[in-house]
């Protein structure tokens, strides 16, 4: 699960770091850790989280669309970065 759609889920959820946490039965501090990607989620909490957030209200639509945008402001900021190096090369 991509660190930035594990936030933005959570938020469209509307609860805070500290409540997930308690619905994973985990510490805060852990989901902060999720979050930032200093610790990569498994498969098995992936679907843990998926299930709650579903259960939260969030449709599964709404993760799908939110992961698209994730992916294609990633590919905009590559295209950028790389059009910015091709413009130095020449």
């Amino acid at each position: 699960m991509n660190p930035t759609l594990l936030a933005m889920s959570r938020t469209l959820a509307g609860i805070t770091q500290k409540e997930l946490a308690e619905l994973l039965n985990i510490n805060q501090s852990t989901v902060s850790c999720y979050e930032s990607g200093n610790i990569p989620i498994s498969e098995k909490r992936t679907e843990q989280i998926f299930d709650l957030l579903i259960e939260l209200g969030v449709s599964d639509i709404s993760i799908l669309l939110i992961n698209q945008t994730i992916k294609a402001t990633a590919q905009a900021q590559t295209a950028i970065i790389l059009e910015g190096e091709a413009k130095d090369g020449n």
